[in-house]
């Protein structure tokens, strides 16, 4: 699997999107597993907070795409999550 973060005021493409980590798991035929990305992900406030995660999964019979769009509605094997990020104030 691999996460990334975008900044959805440019689309969700791969690039600019940042590769925040990658993870593995080895399931069978029907089940399903939950997969952390071991690597810390901070936000930060830009788009006036609204950011977006996506997860691109790989199976066993192929490898993960390299084209330059996600493609979140027409590919199965990616999912995206989108986030509010609000400022707290400071001291908090």
């Amino acid at each position: 699997m691999r996460f990334w973060w975008g900044n959805p005021s440019v689309g969700i493409i791969r690039d600019p999107s940042k590769l925040i980590g990658l993870s593995s798991v080895t399931i069978d035929p029907g089940q399903d597993a939950e997969v952390l990305c071991l690597t810390p992900w901070y936000p930060i406030f830009v788009n006036g907070g609204h950011e977006c995660l996506v997860v691109e999964v790989a199976t066993s019979t192929g490898a993960l795409p390299n084209d330059s769009n996600f493609n979140i509605p027409n590919n199965p094997r990616a999912a995206q999550r989108n986030l509010a990020v609000v400022t707290s104030p400071t001291g908090m």
